[in-house]
């Protein structure tokens, strides 16, 4: 892949994919998308198309596309703690 784009290049492009990821799983995403509770296949995307050699801008594009069609993460209710756990239990959250 050297040949394909610059050690700079790769470098920001490793720094989206991190960024993004984190996005997804922390801040931005559910794990489940529509009615029919789909999977959250984006790290599985954004991963694969890094390692096939986007650039930052296509791991942003496709990013964007996700973006469109899964659902936001709801905010936490409470903190789950050892003492109120079975509170949540069943729960989607």
């Amino acid at each position: 892949m050297s040949n394909l784009s610059s050690k700079a290049s790769d470098e920001d492009a490793l720094a989206t994919l991190n960024e993004l990821l984190e996005r997804n799983h922390k801040a931005e995403h559910h794990i489940f998308y529509n009615n029919r509770l789909f999977a959250n296949h984006s790290a599985h995307t954004l991963i694969t198309v890094h390692a096939l050699g986007a650039d930052s801008n296509r791991l942003r594009e496709l990013y964007a596309a996700f973006d469109k069609i899964l659902i936001p993460h709801e905010p936490r209710v409470a903190p789950i703690t050892e003492a109120n756990w079975r509170d949540f239990l069943g729960n989607d959250m």
